[in-house]
């Protein structure tokens, strides 16, 4: 899959939005050594390094910021 990305915006009359961002896309995911290395299909690669906190979450740093996935029991 290349790509598909699904986007709303939703704004009241009284200001307040809500904005829904969803991206699905395949390709080639390798880390090693706290280095990552993401390459989607027909895409430029993005890399980064990662950390191991404990069992449960790991933080991705790239160029357009910190991720920090939790492992929900």
């Amino acid at each position: 899959m290349l790509g598909a990305v699904t986007t709303s915006l939703d704004v009241t009359h009284d200001g307040h939005y809500q904005y829904h961002f969803d991206i699905a896309e395949s390709g080639i995911w390798q880390a090693s050594d706290g280095k990552w290395t993401r390459t989607p299909q027909g895409a430029i690669s993005v890399s980064g390094t990662y950390k191991f906190d404990g069992s449960d979450r790991v933080t991705c740093a790239a160029a357009n910021g910190v991720t920090t996935w939790i492992r929900v029991n």
